[in-house]
């Protein structure tokens, strides 16, 4: 097995950005990894597998196309371990730029076939409520897919050639009975639309799980089980995140043979289009370049700093604290001793916090930022704030 610093070391020093895919099944998982050059595998303190990946836009292997650290996390079934598999994935190596979630589903509509995919712009979650009296009162929860991901989603959709990425899984042959032949023979769709994710499997229309979702979930066109805790992690870690569903199914009728031949197909149509639409998010949103204005500051001037205004300062650490070294984060807090003429600086997480040693507002503070060590153990949670 392999160390993920290792693997990240050596990401970071060809310009490779970051991505997470989660699937839930081994057979999603040799769906997206027919797109990707396979780098490594590392354990997670869940002792889950994390496959690393590099891919380049378009599939190009050209060293001009951008280039991506892929990490494929398998989560298994289920809303609660997909949340897991996303926030210990981001733990091992964030910051991830983009969240992917790619898998199977069920449809809901009679216009979406199996081997459709459809694209979540929301993310409903079934089991919230109350019983009372005999009855179900649903108190919905929803997640809704960011702006941005859903016009990229839409532009992959209207452009149309998506379907040409599709790769077939390690080892698979498309079936010779008669019954499959529209799945080759006609284009798959995709549609962007709602998603309600679920506790279990439904393979009975007229069940009381159905009923429910009909009557508060309407516009919903597929059923799956980890989109809502995959949105939930990626929420937490402030990662955007779309789900890519294949269907495999209608709901009823579901037969082992079937699954066998349309599971792969819908897998492989999800990747595809999720593939795509890595290569739009890699064209419309460049890295952002790492700034540490107030080390700058320090760095240009040896003379004596001027007093610190009245009132307070703010300090934003743009940067990664992990390819910050002790000298540059020496600076930094001395930038801050200097701008503010103070020997130490309180830091809160998420709330302001003023200058000094009892007038503060928003609580207790956390740390005292007076030492390198004080500093690296702040940037190291989900926001950095230093305020003087």
């Amino acid at each position: 097995m392999d160390d993920p610093a290792d693997i990240l070391k050596n990401a970071d020093s060809r310009g490779l950005r970051r991505v997470l895919i989660v699937t839930a099944l081994p057979l999603e998982r040799d769906a997206v990894r027919a797109h990707f050059t396979e780098i490594g595998t590392c354990v997670g303190e869940d002792d889950r597998l994390y496959d690393c990946f590099e891919y380049h836009c378009g599939g190009k292997e050209d060293a001009a196309a951008q280039g991506w650290l892929v990490v494929v996390a398998e989560s298994g079934a289920g809303t609660h371990v997909a949340q897991s598999a996303v926030l210990l994935a981001h733990q091992m190596f964030k910051p991830f730029e983009l969240i992917l979630f790619v898998g199977v589903a069920a449809s809901r509509k009679k216009d979406i076939p199996n081997g459709s995919v459809v694209v979540s712009d929301r993310i409903y979650y079934a089991h919230v409520g109350k019983y009372e009296e005999g009855s179900f009162h649903n108190r919905p929860r929803l997640y809704n897919v960011s702006a941005n991901l859903k016009m990229l989603a839409t532009w992959v959709i209207r452009e149309n050639g998506w379907q040409n990425r599709v790769r077939p899984i390690d080892g698979w042959k498309p079936p010779e009975d008669e019954k499959y032949v529209s799945l080759f023979t006609v284009a798959p769709i995709a549609k962007i639309a709602g998603i309600v994710t679920v506790e279990a499997v439904s393979a009975d229309i007229t069940s009381e799980l159905e009923k429910n979702i009909e009557a508060h979930y309407q516009d919903a066109h597929a059923l799956e089980m980890e989109g809502y805790g995959a949105a939930m992690g990626a929420d937490a870690v402030k990662t955007p995140i779309i789900v890519i569903r294949g269907i495999s199914d209608m709901r009823k009728d579901k037969t082992p043979e079937d699954d066998a031949i349309y599971q792969p197909v819908a897998a492989m149509n999800a990747a595809a289009f999720g593939v795509r639409l890595l290569d739009e998010w890699s064209d419309r949103h460049q890295p952002q370049p790492v700034a540490l204005q107030p080390m700058a500051q320090a760095q240009a001037t040896t003379e004596d700093p001027a007093p610190a205004p009245a009132g307070r300062t703010v300090f934003n650490l743009d940067a990664e604290i992990e390819n910050l070294s002790e000298e540059q984060l020496e600076r930094i807090v001395e930038t801050i001793r200097q701008r503010t003429g103070k020997p130490s600086a309180y830091w809160q997480h998420r709330r302001p916090i003023e200058y000094g040693e009892t007038s503060y507002r928003g609580g207790r503070p956390l740390l005292e930022c007076g030492s390198t060590a004080a500093l690296r153990e702040i940037c190291d949670r989900s926001w950095a704030g230093l305020f003087g």
